[in-house]
């Protein structure tokens, strides 16, 4: 990833799905080439929101997480969300 893409992440909203299959989202303050890791701020959690199939599922929190970072190793998916775009992946 070169610095130029890495700034273009810098202040946009995303949602991410961990390995664990828990859904966050949240604002990319950084994303760290050296420590392959993603800092998100205002981070909210959805749990996994059926993508255990019903075994072990996490719920999702109500709070607000002001700083999250994630190692890039961990993170299965992310996708920078759109303005008036409600999260649409799959469940599965």
């Amino acid at each position: 990833m070169s610095s130029g893409q890495t700034d273009a992440y810098t202040g946009k909203k995303v949602w991410l799905i961990t390995k664990a299959q828990v859904r966050y989202e949240g604002t990319v303050v950084k994303l760290d080439k050296v420590e392959r890791a993603m800092h998100l701020s205002q981070v909210k959690s959805f749990g996994t929101e059926g993508r255990k199939n019903g075994q072990n599922e996490i719920a999702p929190r109500d709070d607000i997480i002001e700083t999250v970072v994630f190692k890039i190793e961990l993170v299965q998916n992310f996708e920078v969300v759109q303005e008036d775009q409600p999260y649409g992946g799959e469940q599965n």
